[in-house]
């Protein structure tokens, strides 16, 4: 009677946990690679790779310089090219990469391996602090997102001449926009989800969203993509970003906090999320379980900003504290 009542039990507590949003997670041991650092106390916020195996990543000080470093075969270099902290970054059909960040500064660099780089820079029209870019190659424009404190948010649509062709205004602030396929966009920020299906001009919010500061999004489909918040929030959508569903609810105090940064994803099942105080986290089944990664040269306690898919099973990522590392996923 007693292993009757015990194997109920734990059958209602794990609807009841899944229900709250709870997800299975592993651990899991990987390779790790520190492949660079900046110095100086440099930030790095983001990083992007190209098709030519470059890895670009952005950052510098807050407030004050924005810096680039470029990785490939063992080589790096670091410099400043601006004196407002760069937060995101893109990559062009071209091979190209461009970042904006602090102040609407705005830089455009094509990579190349040598002792320095050159870069053309410019200056927004709107003076926001820039936290995210896309570009929308159809109508050669770009797709930028902005706040600060957690309100004032926009959205832009700018010409690669960056002229102004649309400010969309929001209350909350907006983290992170992106593309998913011929004028659907998507951006995510404080307590919000949005959707645009003209290119960025209009936008729409996501119904039955749980309460996090959403930081990133992704899709690596037209119709699948994820997004994580900074309370522990990750959620997808499998229908283009009409509707979305919960795999974690940060919101709950069932869940312990995981303060999630990025995310990005190499098909539609394998992606990995990054945060604070050397979280990593690693899908392979499109997020209905997680491993925690581990490998014994992991920096500790590093807060990890940004990650992109390499190749195969490896992922780049950046950190707060500067470091450029590669992860190998068994």
């Amino acid at each position: 009677m007693y292993s009757i009542m015990l194997r109920h039990g734990l059958f209602y507590l794990s609807l009841l946990l899944t229900a709250a949003g709870c997800i299975r997670t592993d651990e899991l041991t990987v390779a790790y690679e520190e492949l660079a650092r900046t110095g100086e106390g440099y930030e790095l916020h983001d990083v992007v790779t190209t098709d030519a195996g470059y890895i670009v990543a952005v950052g510098g000080l807050s407030f004050f310089d924005g810096v680039v470093m470029i990785y490939r075969d063992g080589q790096s270099v670091v410099q400043r090219v601006t004196d407002k902290q760069l937060l995101a970054a893109t990559v062009l059909p071209s091979g190209e990469v461009v970042a904006t960040g602090v102040s609407g500064r705005f830089c455009r660099l094509m990579p190349e391996a040598s002792s320095s780089f050159d870069v053309a820079l410019g200056q927004l029209f709107y003076w926001d602090k820039m936290t995210g870019i896309a570009y929308y190659a159809d109508d050669d424009a770009y797709l930028m997102s902005s706040g600060i404190a957690y309100k004032d948010g926009r959205h832009y649509r700018y010409t690669t001449d960056l002229a102004v062709q649309s400010a969309d205004s929001i209350v909350q602030e907006v983290s992170d926009i992106v593309l998913s396929e011929s004028g659907v966009a998507h951006s995510v920020g404080y307590g919000t989800v949005l959707r645009s299906t003209n290119g960025g001009y209009t936008w729409r919010r996501a119904d039955d969203i749980p309460g996090d500061f959403y930081q990133s999004v992704d899709f690596p489909t037209a119709q699948v993509g994820y997004t994580v918040g900074l309370s522990g929030s990750i959620l997808t959508t499998t229908d283009g970003g009409d509707t979305w569903q919960t795999l974690r609810n940060g919101d709950r105090i069932s869940n312990r906090n995981l303060p999630f940064r990025a995310v990005d994803f190499a098909d539609a099942a394998r992606g990995m999320a990054v945060g604070d105080d050397g979280l990593l986290w690693y899908t392979a089944d499109s997020g209905d379980t997680w491993a925690q990664l581990y490998a014994l040269d992991l920096p500790e306690g590093t807060d990890w900003l940004g990650v992109a898919h390499l190749q195969g099973s490896d992922y780049a990522i950046c950190s707060r504290s500067g470091i450029l590392g590669k992860v190998t996923v068994p």
